[in-house]
């Protein structure tokens, strides 16, 4: 009788120990409150909501980092919309019915994306991203892996629409208009999904974030 309540409570420390070291209170995150750039230094999952001008900067140095992004609209105006320099891993998610957006600006030669990471990135959930690299690149894992398992995605940039050491697309639906769609330099798995390429316009004004259309005067 001893052993199995010793076994019942070694199984119920085993639980709660890792119950604690995956789950993480969600903080709310108005960006609209936010003067210039959001700085996350702590692991935990953020929800994201309104309009910054500005960036995201995630640097929490170890742990994992989930931003949920529930109706954004980022301008980076002088670098990147989202960068994330350290941890463990950065999950993005876009919660369905969800639409958002991220712009770049300037020329930021070290983050040289719209979506800039040097961590393993995965991007999950059922909403829409829009995501534009005036720049350079659109979404850009720097020497890291880069997983695709869901999302609805118009990617517009000036050299290419997705970069990273290993780039692996299990599902989503992706629009890029860039001068090449997927670095060439990438381990590219494609395992899901639909990439549809479309020609870049010579006028980066002529594209639309949001209804993924150009036009040219």
């Amino acid at each position: 009788m001893k052993k199995k309540m010793l076994a019942a409570l070694m199984v119920a420390v085993l639980a709660f120990s890792m119950l604690g070291a995956t789950a993480f209170a969600q903080t709310d995150v108005d960006l609209g409150q936010q003067e210039g750039k959001l700085l996350i230094t702590e692991p935990g999952s953020y929800v994201l909501q309104g309009k910054l001008t500005g960036c995201v900067y995630v640097d929490p140095g170890q742990g994992e980092v989930e931003l949920i992004l529930d109706g954004v609209d980022i301008d980076g105006r002088s670098g990147a919309g989202i960068v994330a320099v350290s941890g463990d891993e950065l999950t993005v998610t876009l919660p369905e019915g969800s639409v958002n957006r991220v712009i770049d600006g300037g020329a930021d030669v070290q983050c040289n994306a719209a979506i800039y990471s040097k961590v393993d990135t995965v991007f999950e959930g059922n909403g829409a991203l829009y995501v534009t690299g005036n720049f350079q690149n659109g979404i850009r894992a720097e020497k890291v892996d880069l997983t695709f398992n869901g999302g609805s995605y118009a990617i517009k940039a000036q050299n290419f629409g997705i970069g990273a050491k290993t780039l692996t697309v299990n599902d989503g639906h992706f629009s890029i208009q860039a001068p090449t769609s997927i670095d060439p330099a990438a381990n590219f798995m494609m395992n899901g999904g639909v990439l549809e390429e479309v020609a870049p316009v010579s006028d980066a004004s002529a594209y639309h974030p949001g209804t993924n259309e150009s036009s040219q005067s």
